[in-house]
């Protein structure tokens, strides 16, 4: 039974990181759909600097979005592997 409780509150807590991993890609989605669409609107001229500065921020704001992605996903492949060593 000790068992069954531990693995309970893993996967609660496992699901509670999912969501808030979830919320926070919308968040960051959200936010650069907003400045792009933004720049569009005004009419700002969209350059290969511009997209390349635009594609940069972008990316330092989804990495560790991915990262935190990943070792989920491992956290869950291990879990799954090994139920009862993984945590």
């Amino acid at each position: 039974m000790d068992a069954e409780h531990d693995d309970g509150e893993w996967f609660s807590g496992y699901v509670g990181r999912v969501t808030e991993l979830l919320e926070d890609a919308g968040q960051v989605n959200a936010d650069l759909i907003q400045q792009w669409g933004a720049r569009s609107l005004q009419g700002d001229e969209w350059t290969v600097d511009t997209m390349t500065a635009e594609v940069i921020d972008a990316w330092e704001h989804l990495t560790p979005l991915a990262g935190r992605g990943l070792e989920l996903w491992l956290e869950l492949v291990q879990r799954t592997i090994r139920p009862r060593d993984a945590m």
